[in-house]
């Protein structure tokens, strides 16, 4: 049933796992050649099936044609030598000439301490940036124009054209996020858009898909990625056939790919539901849904409930482990996987249950390189380790039919690979799962039921209004038959425990019923609304649902048979959202909503008048209020009952002598006074902010202020200054005439997509009457200043526009006022635009000295992953301090914190311990720059977020004794080992001599943090010592998280040289043992020991010359012994040495 072949990098590489590329262009020899390529796509398009590449296009190998760090290639491509050789001046790290010079970040560091040529040509005078610290993997430089054309835009060479035009049908991109954050994140970064529009061209149906650990909706939501590996899937799946918590490299609290941890049955659809809600259905239905891959641990044993438990790997290494209860739990995997939406992905083996023993090492399981083992095939020689795995296992009677099984019933069932996914039962007390997927068309379905419990179960799923009752169903894995019953009901009885069933459709099914797509809503009443539509096809009665909103949040109101409703009862001044659902009553099928109808119960008003007064003059005040002001208002059958009459809106308003009362005069809210006959009475007031004379009346709303209705009469409708229903309004200038000083030092304090915010120095209200300002906008686009809003403090110093259109320029100002509304002159003017204001933002930390790999600076911000520890890599400006600079909005507040790749290697100290970070506030300031200095080392003192690193969470080895390269060290002298954090008591390392590992007694320290390693007995004279320090365990700072070492370290020293002395007494001590073992006659013994005697005296006396003729008649005695056959000939080459080493040491 398989259709696609992933394969991992094919292309020239030095090492087994190929994701450090040589040459893009050659199919490595470990695997065959272009002709060999060829031959797989034949064969593989004659099966129906394509292939999709692995493009490591990230980074290459530094041992590639293109860096050439170990100078084995010529200008042309050419391997010129299998060790390092002589620079060319050909690759990237050889010169600073080089072609490839540019694809790669270089970094220039003091003459001789780096690993390439610096950028004016001196040796040994550069270092580079790579993927995730490793130097063999340096990372291309993805905007040079010469990287873009190599990978996908140099034409029909370039790699990714090439491959495809010889028959690939699709790219899987390594660490792709490194290459491009994706469009949320980095919106003027387009290599995937220009890849994909370029790729697309000429092979519009190329895959493409995207490593991605986390939250790939960066990729997916733009012209970018099709899909992603969906590994955070393979988490769900897994732990909800998990019965208790799994952690390894991979999964684990501080990993994408998080902890596997028992789930329930509303647990796993929550997460199923997300990742719809998340990805568009195009991605989400060609997601790379997988169990495990070369990065992770094999499923069978991420599935095993015994020995991963724990941390014991031994009863791994016996060949007849039991792995039944996994391998069940796999099959139940399998089923979800291939009846789930996306692409299920087979990681070559799963489907026989390939396992390896794996180890338990720092902590945690790992998973390399046992995951990349070879296919149990049972027709080549060799037998598989595990017997599940060997002839007759359950791995290939048991479980590859299982798969096979699945396969083609989702190759056999559009259904299960495009149908629709849809929950249908949750029940986390029966442990049970059920959902279905279904086709539009109603031509092809599935129901899938999952009991996770181990008992077998009679499960019955609710399928009314899902699929037609009648329809016919068959089990794939039971083989049992099943109907929709009368209910809507599918019964399953004896769904076996651990597993499930499949059932898939018989047959094409019953269609619902048309839809309604003419559906009216008229208000008829003030508490009814009509509606009406046209009959729909196959509809025997519809359902009548209602919302107060629109678009959602629809209530089931009624079921008619008929094409019209009347919905009472309803409360007046509101709008009313109306569909309808046709309706089967036969198959019980229903149709999707109708279009929404909407209308607003209202009050028919039948005249309103402004009663009282007719006219009022008003000294100006901020404070004081006109007289009150009175209207009635009369509704037919409604004012006339007792009291304020529901939902009724009324207003009083004034506005310039002559004009039409409308929305652009100033209005304020009145009250309800009384019952007045059959009229309401209301009453109101007005706080005129203008000296003048105006007109003013009432207004009123029965429909919730979406209309008004106007006072038809007045009390003095003669008056000749505002005649008809109106009152006159003068208001006069008070005592008070003095205006407050104009407020100084307005300024932009800062501007989004949807505001503009403005600040100005505290007003110093030198008279003591100050009451507010006003606010004056003018778009520059049309000019004209216009009071915005009115500030009622005398204390404010900032304000907020909201009412801006995204993009357009405006020009403020602002005006004090007292309570007498004495106005000030104008503040300055200034300018903003509606748009988010970036601030170019360093961040500046200080590392320890004895830092180990790349710092990267991790945060919740969308350009930091959000929280991803790997990708935001800073650059080092010397020893102990490295920046990272970006744009951030403005205003913007963020937590982060320093990793080195990792959440294993993230900064641990003082407060900023587990979860807690460190937090900041971006402000534009005046440049529109900001630095976040983080190098103070006086801890302890001030706020932690502004101080340099002072530990990391891992180990690190601080200084060692003896150093690196050390020479002449004492025989007698211990090895120690500082850490840079407490320790567990029991830390040890490895030292090796010449005879192998040595022995001896550690101790710990905890004060200095040093462990002591003291030899049981003298080191060997003039002898190299290597000391290796790996998977130490770290009790971690106090309040923080204990570690495990990430960096391993690797040091030698050489002990002092033996004595002359010494040395002739070993060589005496090795001739008296040859004889002893009867290697040598005591004849030849005896005269060679003379000789050696008598060079020792010749040197004790000062004769160096003469002692040195005396050993090499030695040699010439041995090398006789040799020829002649008395004498094995290794063990006269280490006489030789060793009489050599004593004429090197007397002869200086």
């Amino acid at each position: 049933g398989v259709t696609i072949l992933y394969f991992n990098p094919i292309f020239e590489s030095p090492s087994n796992h190929k994701y450090d590329t040589t040459d893009y262009g050659v199919i490595s020899r470990d695997f065959g050649d272009l002709a060999t390529f060829e031959a797989l796509v034949t064969e593989a398009n004659s099966r129906g099936m394509s292939i999709v590449l692995d493009g490591v296009f990230n980074h290459t190998s530094s041992d590639s044609i293109y860096f050439d760090r170990y100078s084995r290639f010529d200008a042309a491509g050419n391997e010129t030598s299998a060790v390092p050789g002589v620079n060319d001046g050909s690759g990237a790290c050889e010169s600073e000439t080089s072609p490839y010079r540019s694809w790669y970040y270089f970094t220039d560091v003091a003459a001789g301490t780096g690993p390439c040529v610096g950028s004016d040509g001196t040796p040994g005078g550069a270092t580079y940036e790579s993927w995730f610290g490793f130097d063999s993997l340096p990372k291309l430089n993805a905007q040079t124009p010469a990287v873009r054309d190599l990978i996908f835009d140099g034409g029909p060479q370039s790699v990714a054209l090439y491959w495809l035009a010889e028959g690939a049908d699709g790219w899987r991109f390594d660490v792709g996020g490194d290459v491009d954050p994706g469009l949320t994140n980095d919106p003027a970064n387009d290599y995937w858009e220009s890849f994909r529009s370029t790729v697309r061209a000429l092979h519009p149906d190329a895959y493409m898909v995207l490593e991605e650990w986390g939250n790939a909706s960066p990729w997916t939501l733009g012209n970018e990625m099709d899909a992603t590996m969906n590994y955070q899937y393979s988490s769900a799946m897994l732990s909800f056939w998990r019965d208790s918590t799994f952690t390894d490299n991979d999964h684990n609290s501080g990993s994408s790919a998080g902890e596997l941890a028992p789930l329930t049955p509303s647990q796993l659809d929550a997460r199923l539901n997300n990742w719809i809600e998340r990805y568009p259905p195009e991605a989400m239905y060609a997601m790379m849904n997988l169990l495990g891959s070369h990065d992770t641990n094999r499923a069978l044993f991420m599935l095993d409930e015994n020995a991963a438990n724990g941390t014991d790997a031994t009863p791994l290494l016996d060949p007849n482990y039991d792995w039944s209860d996994a391998l069940t739990r796999l099959k139940g995997v399998a089923l979800l996987q291939m009846t789930l939406p996306g692409a299920p992905t087979i990681y070559y083996g799963d489907e026989v249950g390939l396992v390896g023993p794996t180890y338990y090492y720092g902590g945690k399981w790992e998973d390399d390189p046992y995951n990349r083992q070879p296919y149990p095939w049972l027709d080549e020689g060799g037998i598989p380790f595990y017997t599940h795995l060997q002839a007759g296992g359950a791995g290939h009677t048991d479980l590859l039919p299982y798969y096979q099984t699945l396969t083609a019933a989702r190759n056999g069932h559009a259904a299960l690979r495009t149908g629709s996914f849809d929950t249908l039962l949750i029940d986390d007390t029966a442990n049970v799962y059920a959902y279905g997927r279904l086709l539009s068309d109603y031509s092809d379905a599935a129901v899938v039921i999952v009991n996770r419990d181990g008992t077998a179960q009679s499960v019955t799923v609710d399928v009314s209004g899902y699929l037609p009752v009648g329809a016919s169903f068959t089990d794939i894995l039971g083989s049992g038959s099943y109907v929709v019953n009368a209910g809507g009901e599918l019964v399953v009885p004896g769904v076996p425990g651990m597993n499930g069933a499949v059932l898939v459709a018989d047959a094409a099914m019953t269609m619902p019923p048309a839809a309604v797509n003419d559906l009216t809503a008229t208000a008829v009443a003030a508490d009814t609304i009509d509606l009406s539509w046209s009959a729909a096809a196959g509809a025997t009665s519809y359902d009548v649902y209602r919302s107060p909103v629109s678009g959602g949040g629809y209530a089931f109101v009624a079921n008619v048979v008929g094409t019209g409703y009347s919905d009472t009862g309803l409360t007046v001044a509101n709008d009313y959202y109306y569909v309808v659902v046709s309706r089967d009553d036969g198959t019980l099928l229903a149709s999707d909503f109708s279009n929404e109808a909407t209308a607003t119960t209202a009050y028919s008003i039948g005249w309103a008048n402004l009663q009282w007064p007719a006219g009022i003059t008003h000294t100006i005040s901020a404070v004081t209020r006109t007289e009150t002001i009175y209207g009635q208002i009369w509704i037919d059958g409604v004012t006339g009952e007792p009291g304020a009459t529901p939902g009724l809106l009324a207003q009083v308003g004034f506005g310039p002598v002559g004009s039409a009362p409308d929305n652009s005069w100033m209005w304020e809210a009145m009250s309800f006074n009384s019952d007045v006959g059959n009229n309401d009475e209301y009453m109101g007031s007005l706080l005129p902010d203008e000296l003048g004379t105006f007109c003013y009346t009432t207004r009123y709303s029965g429909d919730g202020g979406s209309s008004w209705f106007y006072a038809v009469n007045g009390p003095d409708e003669a008056n000749p200054t505002c005649p008809g229903p109106f009152g006159v309004l003068t208001v006069v200038a008070g005592a008070d005439t003095t205006a407050p000083d104009a407020p100084t030092n307005l300024a932009v304090a800062g501007t989004t997509n949807s505001s503009v915010s403005l600040m100005w120095d505290a007003h110093p209200n030198t008279a003591g009457d100050l009451y507010g300002f006003e606010v004056y906008r003018e778009n520059v686009a049309t000019p004209g200043f216009s009071r915005i809003d009115t500030i009622a403090d005398p204390t404010a110093t900032g304000y907020t526009d909201d009412s801006v259109v995204t993009g357009e320029t405006y020009n403020y100002y602002i005006v004090a006022f007292d309570t007498s509304y004495n106005r000030s002159a104008a503040s300055n003017t200034v300018q903003a635009t509606a748009e988010p204001r970036m601030v170019s933002v360093t961040f500046r930390v200080g590392v320890p000295v004895y830092t180990l790999g790349t710092v990267y600076i991790v945060g919740d911000i969308a350009e930091f992953g959000p929280w991803n520890p790997g990708l935001a890599a800073m650059t080092q400006v010397d020893a102990t301090t490295w920046e990272y600079t970006l744009d951030i909005l403005d205003g913007t507040s963020m937590q982060y914190k320093f990793t080195r790749g990792s959440w294993d290697t993230v900064e641990s100290w003082g407060s900023i311990v587990s979860i807690n970070n460190r937090s900041a506030t971006i402000s534009y300031g005046t440049a529109g720059t900001q630095l976040i200095d983080m190098t103070a080392t006086d801890w302890g003192t001030g706020a932690d977020s502004t101080k340099a690193v002072q530990y990391w969470r891992d180990p690190l080895v601080v200084s060692t004794s003896p150093a690196d390269g050390a020479t002449d060290v004492l025989v007698n002298t211990a090895v120690s080992v500082v850490w840079s954090v407490p320790m567990e008591p029991d830390t040890d390392f490895v030292v090796e001599g010449p005879g192998g590992p040595v022995a001896g007694s550690f101790a710990y320290d905890d004060v200095t943090q040093t462990v002591t390693f003291t030899p049981d007995a003298l080191l060997a004279k003039g002898a190299t010592y290597t000391v290796t320090v790996a998977g130490a365990v770290s009790v971690g700072i106090p309040g923080g998280d204990s570690g495990v070492q990430q960096m391993p370290v690797v040091f030698s020293f050489t002990t002092e040289p033996p004595t002359v002395p010494e040395l002739f007494d070993a060589l005496r001590a090795d001739i008296n043992s040859l004889v002893a073992n009867g290697d040598m006659y005591a004849f030849d013994g005896n005269r060679l020991l003379n000789r050696l005697d008598r060079a020792e005296q010749l040197w004790e006396i000062g004769r160096p010359v003469f002692a040195t003729r005396r050993l090499a008649g030695f040699i010439d005695d041995i090398e006789r012994l040799v020829r002649i056959g008395r004498l094995d000939a290794a063990i006269g080459d280490d006489l030789v040495m060793q009489a050599e080493a004593i004429i090197d040491l007397i002869n200086p």
